[in-house]
């Protein structure tokens, strides 16, 4: 990818994140009429809002530490950069972020359909997390690599959620508990299959080299 289409990316999804930053502010003085916390009122007082606190503050900084490390290469120019930025991506998903987004899981609207998806999301990013910790640890360079692209491009999915409730909103007139089941669930599956059949693709002329 030439540097021009990469810092485009890479604008794009910083500015994207500051957007979810900016609107996350809103939940420190919750409204419950409208948006994200309308149906949310009687369980907000509980482990509700701590799953959520924990999920927002800490999802802008993992965008942030994950797009510098996907765009600018640091294990190649300056690993000591590329460990210490891993490290607290790393530990920002597994301690804070993931918890709190699964517990926040199971009050997601949509029914069933968007619980599920946000609650298999929510494992699989922890877990490839996890094995990209645990690789790295053990100096498997290529394991490491591609557990960290997975879950990499399954942070991303709080920007493509957003996109995709936008165009299906503002475009299709779609809206509503399936529309939103269905943004959940195409916020990360096609990409992440997608992700698998390139990483299997490299294994594989690796494999023949």
């Amino acid at each position: 990818m030439c540097l021009p289409v990469k810092l485009i990316l890479l604008v794009f999804i910083l500015f994207t994140g500051v957007l979810i930053f900016t609107k996350s502010l809103e939940y420190y003085s919750p409204d419950f009429q409208r948006g994200y916390l309308l149906d949310k009122k009687e369980v907000f007082d509980g482990i509700f809002k701590y799953g959520l606190y924990a999920h927002i503050t800490t999802v802008p900084i993992i965008l942030l530490i994950g797009s510098s490390q996907a765009f600018f290469r640091y294990e190649k120019s300056n690993k000591r950069i590329h460990r210490v930025l891993g490290s607290i991506y790393i530990y920002l998903i597994l301690f804070l972020s993931a918890p709190g987004a699964f517990i926040i899981s199971f009050y997601a609207f949509g029914g069933w359909p968007a619980k599920v998806s946000f609650l298999t999301l929510t494992i699989l990013w922890a877990w490839f997390t996890y094995q990209g910790l645990r690789y790295g640890k053990n100096k498997n360079v290529i394991a490491h690599k591609n557990f960290m692209i997975r879950s990499y491009v399954l942070t991303l999915s709080a920007i493509t959620l957003r996109l995709l409730s936008f165009i299906f909103i503002h475009y299709f007139n779609f809206y509503g508990e399936l529309a939103y089941a269905l943004s959940a669930w195409l916020s990360w599956l096609p990409v992440l299959i997608l992700t698998e059949f390139f990483i299997r693709i490299d294994l594989t002329s690796i494999n023949l080299r």
